[in-house]
């Protein structure tokens, strides 16, 4: 099986929602726009029920010990920064949410980066301190 590439049939970006068994592509859909009007990804939007069943599935399921949240936060911020997500590696992300947001490049990029550092820390400030 080959690996889905994070791309729609229509060539855009498929932004799935994540569920306790992975991604779900919806049929319903909205169209992501740049602030030129270009569709550029297509965000699945799913069913009240889907949301509550999934949100269900997450309060019952045992959170990790803590050594196992910081590792798992790590490796996170880690694939954000270094890894390829919906088909996009980190300056792919940081130039179409440039255009989609309109913002200028730096300041999406040092957002982005910031998002990458925080996750990658976030235990460290959080309510449990490791070490």
């Amino acid at each position: 099986m080959v690996p889905d590439s994070g791309r729609a049939a229509t060539g855009l970006v498929a932004l799935d929602a994540l569920g306790v068994d992975g991604e779900y592509r919806t049929r319903k859909r909205e169209l992501v726009t740049t602030t030129a009007g270009v569709a550029v990804a297509e965000l699945s939007l799913v069913p009240p029920l889907y949301v509550s069943r999934t949100l269900g599935a997450q309060r019952r399921a045992a959170p990790l010990p803590a050594a196992g949240r910081a590792d798992a936060l790590s490796r996170a911020a880690g694939i954000f920064a270094d890894g390829v997500i919906a088909g996009l590696d980190f300056e792919a992300y940081v130039a179409l949410a440039a255009r989609i947001s309109g913002m200028p490049i730096a300041i999406t990029r040092a957002g982005a980066r910031g998002v990458a550092d925080a996750v990658g820390g976030a235990v460290d400030v959080g309510a449990v301190r490791l070490g």
